[in-house]
């Protein structure tokens, strides 16, 4: 072994670094549950920065930033997707109402009603019903078997 061998400079770690990405790892791993992603995430992108110090970010540091923000994002849109799908599907809504009635013991418990309560534009009926206007030719007519002699059809 030579004596400049033994003085050469490793590699300095950076415990901020590793915290941050592995925070970006789980982050991204977890993004369906949004109360782990959300902070773990957020966790990951201050502890990157913090690891800076007075020097550059290194690799370890940007990696984890961008999963960190990369968890958060699917996180949110998963959960704001799976929200939305709940409370425009019927039957979802429907399950959703009867869940809450068996954990709250409240069987009178009206999630519709509820939730106007608490969001006033709420409009708990989700079911898109087709008007018909009598007097528009704007869109063809399909017929339909227990339509009226006259032969206009269902207007789309």
């Amino acid at each position: 072994m030579n004596d400049n061998d033994m003085y050469q400079q490793r590699p300095q770690r950076n415990p901020m670094a590793t915290a941050a990405i592995m925070l970006g790892i789980i982050a991204l791993l977890s993004c369906s549950a949004f109360y782990i992603a959300f902070p773990c995430g957020s966790l990951a992108v201050i502890c990157a920065v913090l690891s800076r110090g007075r020097r550059s970010l290194t690799g370890k540091s940007k990696a984890a930033i961008v999963c960190g923000i990369c968890g958060m994002a699917a996180s949110a849109v998963i959960t704001f997707s799976t929200v939305r799908m709940v409370f425009t599907d019927p039957s979802l809504r429907s399950d959703l109402e009867s869940m809450l009635q068996l954990y709250t013991g409240d069987f009178d418990f009206d999630l519709d009603e509820e939730l106007e309560k608490i969001f006033p534009f709420f409009n708990g009926d989700s079911d898109h019903e087709i008007h018909e206007d009598e007097d528009s030719d704007d869109f063809p007519a399909i017929p339909h078997e227990n339509d009226s002699s006259d032969g206009r059809g269902i207007f789309l």
